[in-house]
């Protein structure tokens, strides 16, 4: 049995001394509970970056060097059928399909894990899961508005998913460069199989003339392409687009994009970005920044390498070489869309123009 015989209890002056003692411990355990917080926000980013990037070796060894994006895990559904045939078995990835199926053309995330992690059939709930469960835990912003552009028949379960759990911002971004299909390819085939009755325009997304950089003729999106050095050239990075001072973040529920804006981006090269730029005109302030170079404090962001390494770029990094943003022989055109610290770099850098 235990003796309180001999116990007293606290005067009010040690009681007092003893706030004040551990009210100083606080004080002094407050900014180191923080430090372990951002860093283990720093290890599960880590973690999630290198996931990605070991699936998609996964996915490349499986598909002859092809990685995920829209012109190979969401060519598949980026028809758009024809009148006057039956279209039997053509798919659309509106409603429910698979838990691996991209949620739309641009999506490279969802073929790489979501049959792993057991993702929903239904679109709009495997969109969320996306970005909840393979996010960045240091983008944790909420989407403000969706957007729809084609109508798609499944926007009411979107809206429905974003009033009742939201939607997480996106965390990373893959590089349109690399993704998409060089200039001189057609952005679409006609079709049409009078045997099984199925007809239908097949889209691809084929580089833009006015990139600042060229991607060699003949590029398509295949680890062969992609550069002579691959730990210098990023298969995807820390980013979100879309948001502006005035009206927030935006989501789009497209399935079929032309340009399959939403999962890629031209890169922090690029002037206007509207991830990583600085002279967005959508923007009020021009400063829709913070959402993609969130990493130290805001100081830049992480990329993985086609190599599968993991790199921290400053933003005064990710805007001046841009090497590692455009696969190797590419030809900078040059603009005034261009930052201006990429310009001097090229000047200084590249007197032949070729990207190597």
């Amino acid at each position: 049995m235990t003796n309180y015989a001999g116990r007293r209890a606290f005067t009010v002056i040690e009681l007092g001394a003893l706030v004040v003692v551990g009210g100083s411990l606080s004080a002094v355990m407050a900014p180191i509970g923080n430090q372990v917080q951002k860093a283990n926000l720093d290890t599960q980013s880590q973690w999630v970056h290198h996931d990605l990037a070991r699936r998609q070796f996964v996915y490349m060894g499986d598909h002859d060097g092809a990685f995920t994006g829209p012109n190979t895990s969401g060519a598949d559904w980026n028809k758009v059928l024809l009148p006057g045939f039956a279209n039997k078995g053509i798919e659309t990835l509106e409603f429910d399909t698979a838990g691996g199926n991209p949620t739309s053309m641009g999506d490279w995330v969802t073929p790489l894990v979501g049959d792993a992690y057991g993702f929903s059939a239904n679109r709009a709930l495997r969109t969320q899961q996306k970005f909840d469960v393979v996010g960045d835990p240091t983008a944790d912003r909420m989407v403000d508005f969706l957007f729809v552009g084609d109508e798609p028949s499944d926007v009411g379960q979107f809206e429905t998913v974003f009033k009742e759990l939201g939607y997480r911002q996106r965390s990373f971004l893959q590089m349109r460069s690399f993704s998409h299909f060089s200039m001189e390819h057609s952005q679409f085939n006609f079709v049409i199989d009078s045997v099984n009755d199925i007809g239908f325009i097949e889209r691809y997304s084929v580089q833009s003339e006015n990139e600042l950089a060229l991607s060699p003729e003949g590029y398509t999106p295949n680890i062969a392409n992609v550069g002579v050095q691959l730990s210098n050239k990023v298969m995807f990075a820390d980013g979100t687009r879309f948001y502006t001072d005035d009206r927030g973040l935006d989501m789009s529920v497209d399935t079929l994009s032309f340009q399959f804006p939403e999962d890629s981006d031209s890169g922090p090269i690029m002037n206007i970005s509207p991830a990583y730029g600085r002279n967005a005109v959508w923007s009020p302030s021009q400063a829709n920044l913070d959402l993609s170079f969130r990493k130290k404090g805001g100081q830049g962001m992480y990329v993985t390498m086609f190599d599968g390494s993991l790199q921290f770029l400053t933003r005064e990094e990710a805007w001046t070489d841009p090497t590692p943003w455009y696969p190797s022989g590419s030809v900078w055109q040059g603009s005034a869309n261009a930052t201006p610290e990429s310009q001097a770099w090229v000047k200084k850098n590249l007197p032949g123009g070729i990207i190597h």
